[in-house]
């Protein structure tokens, strides 16, 4: 049996975003010449592995994975799944109110969750930052996981895509 494959595009879409046009590659181009910028928010706790809270890349903003940890304490907020639900939307608004943007340009969000069971008080969560943050705006497009285990035996982990 022969298969052949051809492709469809030279484009790759993530939740409707040409990701190559956005990150300026095309065909041929390297990844090196692409723009990338750090943010790191003074607000927040230093990262606990080698990442950055977010990088801006030509337009996009990237923003890693919060937890519910309290900016002063550094610490998990407490062990209940909504208080750590309500930091991880909060520290994703310090990043991307620290790269110059506000929640309403956040068009994409992965949720983990230690737990799937929790995927309805977290909806309902996710779903009042959102209107309280960005009424004008879509909600983000999303994902939501159930992970094992999550850093420092967190229950929610939340990362996002935001546009400048």
């Amino acid at each position: 049996m022969n298969l052949l494959f051809r492709p469809v595009s030279k484009s790759i879409y993530l939740s409707g975003i040409n990701v190559l046009q956005a990150c300026s590659v095309s065909t041929g181009q390297k990844a090196a010449n692409i723009k990338k910028t750090a943010v790191v928010s003074k607000a927040l706790p230093a990262p606990v592995a080698p990442y950055s809270h977010g990088i801006k890349a030509n337009g996009m903003l990237f923003i890693s994975g919060q937890l519910g940890v309290n900016p002063e304490t550094k610490a998990l907020v407490n062990d209940k799944l909504e208080d750590q639900t309500k930091q991880a939307l909060q520290n994703l608004k310090i990043v991307v109110t620290e790269a110059g943007g506000n929640v309403g340009n956040i068009v994409k969000t992965t949720l983990l969750l230690v737990d799937i069971k929790d995927f309805k008080a977290v909806n309902e969560i996710y779903a009042q930052f959102f209107k309280e943050n960005a009424a004008n705006s879509p909600l983000p497009a999303r994902a939501c996981f159930a992970v094992k285990d999550l850093p420092l035996g967190a229950k929610v982990e939340i990362e996002a895509i935001a546009v400048e």
